[in-house]
């Protein structure tokens, strides 16, 4: 299992993306039950995991960050281009943010470069696309470091054999861009947990809604670090796109707060176009 480490030292596992099936509105009468409903949403898992296994987007990111001794910038726009990647040796998603302008002001060489990356047939490294997504970390503003942030991250707990690792319960419905969707919250139970911070253990806690054939059309993950008085919500919605034939995240809301003496708040809002697949020669060469 792909673990992650979470606020002042956050390593990200692998994490991120979604379904299959453009889901349609539900008919009248009952929803599925949760077994049923959870049978439908781990088929769906594993479908995206195929589906959107190389796939890159463009992303127009908004940062805001408040606190008390915090004395950087207050606003930051990074546009960037994203690569969602499925690693089926580890069963989990790398999310990959390779930085093209930080307010307004290009970097030089960015642009493309990871369509570059993989029409080239020389073998890709995924050491080398942690340095990556660990380099576009460095522009988040605020003291609260994290690289958690990967829209995909919680479809992997829908996976059939991770979910045992969490207790599923229903929370009601809710009509999403139109179609009605089950509520269904999750708490993460077994250890070694997914996020952590050293050796201290950080469950996830979080919603699902559900279309009745086990499509994703949002999600939504807390945690909560109670020793150093941080908190993360990261909310994802997700849009037919036409282009791909399925489920994409088209937006991504985060809010960290940390409290005590160092209270400070950041709020960023992510949004998610440009989609295309990527059938590369490119050979992705696992960390040794």
């Amino acid at each position: 299992m792909g673990r992650s480490t979470v606020m002042r030292s956050l390593r990200v596992p692998a994490v991120a993306l979604l379904a299959a099936a453009i889901c349609s509105s539900a008919a009248a009468g009952q929803a599925p039950p949760l077994p049923s409903l959870l049978e439908r949403a781990g088929a769906y898992a594993l479908r995206y995991e195929e589906r959107f296994s190389v796939v890159i987007g463009d992303e127009e990111y908004d940062q805001k960050a408040e606190g008390r001794s915090y004395r950087g910038p207050r606003a930051r726009k990074i546009s960037s281009e994203m690569m969602f990647l499925w690693l089926t040796g580890e069963k989990a998603w790398l999310a990959v943010r390779n930085v093209v302008s930080v307010d307004g002001h290009a970097r030089n060489d960015s642009q493309k470069r990871l369509d570059r990356l993989l029409s080239d047939t020389a073998p890709v490294g995924i050491t080398h696309l942690r340095r990556m997504r660990d380099e576009g970390a460095r522009f988040n503003i605020g003291t609260i470091r994290r690289n958690f942030n990967d829209p995909m991250f919680p479809l992997q707990f829908l996976e059939p054999e991770k979910q045992p690792r969490f207790t599923f319960a229903p929370a009601g419905h809710e009509i999403v861009d139109g179609t009605d969707t089950s509520k269904v919250t999750f708490d993460e139970q077994a250890r070694p947990t997914f996020i952590e911070d050293g050796s201290r253990a950080l469950p996830t806690h979080g919603i699902f809604w559900m279309a009745d054939d086990g499509a994703i059309l949002r999600t939504r993950l807390d945690v909560r670090d109670p020793l150093r008085g941080l908190t993360a919500i990261i909310i994802v919605n997700y849009r037919p796109e036409p282009k791909l034939e399925m489920l994409v995240p088209v937006t991504m809301h985060e809010i960290y707060v940390a409290a005590g003496a160092n209270a400070e708040h950041i709020e960023c809002n992510a949004r998610y176009s440009g989609f295309r697949r990527f059938e590369t020669a490119a050979r992705l060469v696992p960390d040794p």
